[in-house]
């Protein structure tokens, strides 16, 4: 899970592969406006770390950042948020 604070802030997500299979990030989706995320390396990789910028507004809740990966066994990882007013 990842607690963003309102206001703009950079966080960081890292993924590592646990079967020591190198894999890419794909694509990365978010709903809740004021979320943006960007993937640091287009390479594949035995973990990758995910840049979430966040810019929400108080009250924004809760939501989930989707990641996307070429990984084999795990396509789709959904991380939880939350925002702190």
């Amino acid at each position: 899970m990842i607690v963003l604070k309102s206001g703009e802030h950079d966080y960081r997500v890292v993924l590592k592969s646990q079967d020591q299979k190198p894999f890419r990030v794909t694509r990365i989706e978010c709903e809740t406006p004021g979320v943006r995320d960007l993937a640091s390396s287009a390479e594949p990789a035995l973990s990758q770390v995910v840049e979430v910028k966040g810019d929400p507004k108080p009250g924004s809740g809760r939501g989930v950042v989707s990641i996307f990966t070429d990984h084999p066994t795990l396509s789709k990882i959904g991380v939880p948020f939350i925002v702190l007013d």
